[in-house]
């Protein structure tokens, strides 16, 4: 129970920079979570296979806005590209990796 609040609070936190992964990914997740925190190494092992699969560029975008904690404002002027774009790219990839990491875990 604690897990999905922690991740409700991250949530409600990145809301403003729209830069969240899918809610319903999330809530499963934290309701996984809570029942069996072992299953946090299946998520991130599925995470890492899923990101692996992305093109360099993708991933390179995906880890400096998640890892790094660049904002979009900061990619779309180093990569001489709109913020709007870059949002419009990420919102893909993320949904991208949502489907990825689901498939990944019911199999």
């Amino acid at each position: 129970m604690v897990a999905r609040y922690e991740v409700l609070a991250y949530r409600r936190q990145k809301a403003r920079d729209r830069l969240i992964l899918d809610p319903e990914l999330l809530t499963t997740i934290a309701q996984e979570i809570s029942e069996d925190p072992v299953l946090v190494q299946d998520y991130q092992c599925a995470l890492r296979e899923c990101l692996e699969k992305l093109s360099e560029k993708d991933r390179r975008l995906v880890v400096q806005t998640y890892s790094h904690g660049l904002k979009v404002s900061q990619l779309a002027e180093e990569l001489c590209r709109s913020v709007q774009s870059i949002y419009r790219k990420l919102s893909g990839l993320r949904e991208r990796l949502s489907r990825c990491v689901k498939l990944s875990l019911a199999s």
